[in-house]
């Protein structure tokens, strides 16, 4: 058996939580002796075989109470699903999402930039084996790594939470009768919101939702074209409302090591517009609407098709490849061997 780090739990709502988050939740319905240990002030969710141990918060859990409690426990294989690990426990399999942290235009904290450049080359060197969640970053992560071949797997997020989701109308939204894009989760300067307003306000006519924003990524934007809307605390319920109803979802982000909310859009029946940056062409071949990276008016151009005749609507066969049922024995045949050891 093996242990899951559950510092994500942790973590603010984005990207690596969901997918930490949910391969948790198929992991613990699948195996009845799973554990995921998890530092004192990790929120409890519903299904979870969580155990909350030591007294420290963040990385200092992680680094140092974490592997004191596995090595007390003769060294279980520790899965991490988000990022990092404990230096000092090498008996582990890392999940390493982008590498974002390299590029200070990308996104990141000066100080958490800082911290991944020293941790993640050391981590990535110790760990039993090194997964990602697309073949894109998995080559990045070889171009920057080469040690590593040999030792990299994709192990793409589950989805299949998307289909439980109850759809409820924000109640401030006033959207009921209005046509609408929408984007999701303008959180760094990566997901390129000056591109999206610059476009909006070409096409005062059309009208774009924002669905969960940072406020420091959009401070330099202001003022803001009339036709954006911001909205912040959405619960999922809400957020499947905003898809369902959305003439599109659009995503013009320049780097991704997946790119989560098309897919949600997707399984839930809408067409997605996407830059044209290579994990968007891996994932969603000609299923998507492409604009190219950073250009604003071929993005206008694209919202000038009020009728969405241009937006082609993904085939069900295509989402279901990231269903439970598709990916757990993907996950049993990759961690077998490990287990034998």
């Amino acid at each position: 058996m093996f242990v899951i780090n559950g510092r994500f739990l942790t973590l603010p709502q984005g990207g690596v939580r969901r997918y930490a988050l949910e391969w948790a939740r198929l992991l613990g319905q699948k195996m009845a002796e799973l554990q995921i240990v998890a530092p004192p002030d990790a929120p409890l969710e519903p299904g979870l075989p969580v155990t909350r141990v030591g007294n420290l918060r963040g990385h200092a859990w992680e680094q140092m109470e974490l592997p004191l409690y596995l090595k007390r426990r003769h060294r279980p294989l520790l899965l991490n699903l988000a990022n990092t690990a404990p230096l000092m426990y090498d008996h582990n399999i890392l999940v390493v999402h982008d590498l974002a942290w390299k590029d200070s235009r990308l996104a990141f904290h000066p100080r958490l930039r800082r911290g991944y450049r020293f941790l993640i080359p050391r981590l990535v060197r110790r760990a039993k084996a090194v997964w990602t969640v697309s073949r894109f970053a998995e080559s990045e992560i070889l171009k920057e790594f080469p040690f590593l071949k040999g030792k990299t797997e994709c192990l793409p997020p589950v989805l299949d939470y998307v289909k439980s989701w109850k759809s409820q109308q924000p109640q401030t939204s006033g959207l009921s009768h209005r046509p609408f894009f929408l984007t999701v989760g303008l959180t760094s300067p990566r997901k390129d919101p000056a591109v999206l307003f610059r476009a909006f306000s070409m096409r005062p006519e059309r009208f774009l939702v924002v669905a969960g924003y940072a406020a420091r990524v959009l401070k330099d934007l202001a003022p803001l074209p009339d036709n954006v809307l911001l909205m912040n605390a959405l619960d999922d319920e809400e957020l499947a409302w905003l898809y369902a109803h959305s003439q599109a979802c659009i995503s013009a982000s320049r780097y991704e090591g997946f790119d989560l909310p098309p897919l949600e859009a997707a399984l839930l029946g809408r067409p997605v517009i996407l830059s044209d940056i290579p994990v968007h062409r891996e994932i969603w071949k000609d299923r998507a609407c492409y604009f190219p990276m950073g250009e604003a008016p071929a993005l206008a151009e694209i919202l000038d098709s009020p009728d969405g005749a241009r937006f082609p609507v993904p085939q069900c066969d295509f989402t279901e490849k990231f269903s439970a049922e598709r990916l757990y024995p993907l996950f049993q045949a990759l961690i077998a061997r490990f287990l034998k050891e």
